[in-house]
């Protein structure tokens, strides 16, 4: 994709949020704004002491909804002056009318629809919400800006979502879209990526 030929070279370290009520009980959570549970704040506190002794980031990108902004809470008390964007462009796809919902209670409501979207959701989107391609085309303009914006060399955190960081992966570092589910993106868990040559590659910290 063009979007990945901009002329800065740097590190991206993706980290899904920590966990929420809805995430425990398999709600659809899209653009809802809940916060972390207990157990979510530690595993933001975990990340943090993993990535934090190892790098800084120069600028951090969130999400807009609070439990991305709890998530990195630890950056933003021990680095006071690190410039944050905080944008809707990374949210998670919206379900729509579906968010708030579980699997078992669409399949009752909604099995078709639901069943439709699970086949291809680059093309079918949940009732008013967004379709894969959808997300893509928001984070492509994201990525784009960050590309532009940013020196090269630099390191950028960005905390977001599970289908954000499924996204990337997989049209931006696999190069097939067909694999979006392939990567296991558990809360709390982050990733680190490097821009060279034009391309995404994958590496440690």
């Amino acid at each position: 994709m063009s979007v990945v030929r901009g002329r800065a070279l740097m590190r991206l370290i993706w980290l899904r949020h920590g966990e929420t009520t809805a995430n425990r009980e398999k709600r659809y959570c899209g653009h809802l704004d809940p916060s972390l549970t207990t157990r979510g704040r530690e595993q933001a506190k975990t990340a943090f002491r993993s990535v934090s002794p190892q790098v800084r980031p120069h600028v951090l990108h969130i999400s807009d909804r609070s439990r991305c902004e709890e998530t990195a809470t630890p950056w933003l008390r021990d680095h006071p002056d690190l410039p944050v964007v905080r944008t809707p462009a990374l949210r998670e796809l919206s379900f729509g009318a579906w968010e708030g919902k579980t699997y078992d209670e669409l399949m009752e409501s909604d099995q078709e629809h639901l069943q439709a979207w699970i086949r291809d959701p680059w093309q079918v989107a949940p009732p008013g919400g967004e379709t894969l391609t959808d997300l893509g085309r928001r984070l492509e303009r994201w990525l784009h800006r960050l590309l532009q914006s940013h020196d090269e060399g630099e390191t950028v955190l960005v905390v977001s979502h599970g289908g954000p960081i499924r996204w990337f992966y997989a049209c931006l570092v696999a190069g097939d879209p067909g694999r979006f589910w392939d990567r296991d993106v558990m809360p709390g868990s982050w990733f680190v990526f490097r821009h060279h040559d034009g391309k995404w590659r994958e590496e440690g910290i």
